[in-house]
């Protein structure tokens, strides 16, 4: 438990959790009263040990695929077709297991790391043709990019860093809708588990016809893809399907990259373990870069 409770780069935090109503915890079979849901219900994203769902949706999935990890989902998750789910699932609206998990809290987090991690200052190069778009980045703990133009036809992507790097793709919204042009992503092996796609912000999401390379952050989208994918995924909505099988290699075999982390400082909202979202709007505050407060408020 302790190793899920979020964490600073340089040393640890504690997190002050003053919830304002009762917490439930739902339980394989029965639903228990909490007065203790703590951070710990917020495992972080980005850091070591990884964080325990490959898959994480905040509200309703529809998956054909196999999962190689966990799955969480905090609304309706529906399986269907002749590859059905076939991975274990941590943590659905009736059945969370041992460790409780706030859906809401979790991803408000969420949220918040997508917008800070999109600010952050670009440091890789970026070399853009009428096919090809080729990223280079030199730093070996993290290169960053702000991915805001694409080209006007179907391209592949190309990417070089160090092996020891956490490669950030930050999309602008922009262009997000013509990212289904991607064709094929060319990176060393070693880079795979640390490439991520930042899309906050963005409210719909079609992932390409290809298998897509790295972990997908989307918050606050409603994803569909149709073709394996080869990282962790987090959403608002996710829908999978496909003519063929596919496959998520989540939580065993994807997001292995560390990002920056920053405190939750204050927390004073109701939240609930089970994935019902509270009538009342969810309101978290963090701690920022250069001491900024930043409000994050549900829906």
């Amino acid at each position: 438990m302790v190793s899920m409770l979020r964490s600073l780069l340089v040393g640890s935090l504690t997190a002050v959790a003053t919830f304002t109503v009762s917490q439930y915890v739902t339980a394989p079979s029965v639903q228990t009263r909490s007065t203790n849901l703590s951070a710990a219900s917020a495992p972080n994203f980005g850091v070591v040990p990884k964080f325990p769902w490959g898959v994480f949706v905040d509200h309703n999935a529809s998956l054909a695929a196999s999962v190689t990890g966990g799955v969480a989902v905090g609304g309706r998750l529906l399986t269907h077709g002749s590859h059905a789910l076939s991975t274990r699932v941590e943590c659905t609206t009736n059945a969370c297991g041992s460790t409780p998990l706030a859906f809401g809290l979790v991803h408000q987090v969420l949220n918040l790391d997508s917008t800070r991690w999109a600010n952050l200052t670009p440091n890789m190069t970026v070399y853009l043709s009428t096919s090809t778009i080729v990223l280079r980045g030199t730093n070996r703990s993290l290169d960053v990019v702000d991915l805001n133009k694409l080209p006007s036809a179907n391209f592949s992507l190309r990417i070089s860093a160090p092996s020891t790097a956490t490669v950030l793709i930050n999309v602008a919204p922009k262009i997000s809708k013509d990212l289904d042009r991607l064709r094929a992503t060319v990176l060393p092996v070693s880079t795979i588990p640390t490439l991520i796609w930042n899309f906050g912000n963005i409210k719909d999401l079609q992932l390409p016809p290809v298998t897509f390379i790295g972990s997908v952050l989307a918050p606050e989208a409603n994803v569909i893809g149709s073709a394996d994918i080869n990282g962790d995924v987090i959403a608002e909505n996710l829908r999978l399907s496909g003519a063929k099988a596919m496959t998520i290699h989540d939580n065993r075999d994807g997001f292995r990259g560390v990002l920056p982390q920053y405190p939750v400082t204050r927390v004073g909202v109701p939240v609930v373990a089970t994935g019902t979202q509270p009538k009342v709007p969810l309101r978290i505050m963090a701690a920022a870069p250069k001491n900024l407060s930043i409000i994050a408020q549900g829906r």
